[in-house]
């Protein structure tokens, strides 16, 4: 039971990235590179999930949830330089005392 529960989310995973990928095709959206980012990272697909974490941040450049993942992404990829850059950009999102001090 367990395998074929397993294979059942791999097929919704599957469905939910093919039906992304078109409305992205369609409408290209943050919202959908988002979405797109959180399929890819259950695939465990991390460089498809920080192109789609990047192409969500052109959209939306404030998508301060956006940036604090694709850090955590950088750090699972071991680029912590990375991780620390994206963790500086949500600083200045969020006007956190470090951002301040930057300015």
């Amino acid at each position: 039971m367990e395998a074929a529960d397993r294979d059942h989310r791999a097929e919704q995973i599957h469905l939910a990235r093919d039906n992304s990928r078109h409305a992205l095709r369609l409408h290209p959206d943050a919202d959908l590179y988002y979405t797109m980012s959180r399929i890819y990272q259950q695939q465990q697909r991390l460089g498809d999930v920080r192109t789609a974490y990047e192409q969500t941040l052109k959209r939306d450049p404030a998508d301060r949830q956006t940036y604090l993942r694709m850090a955590i992404t950088f750090a699972l990829q071991g680029t912590p330089t990375a991780a620390n850059r994206a963790l500086q950009a949500l600083g200045k999102q969020t006007g956190t005392a470090a951002a301040r001090s930057q300015r």
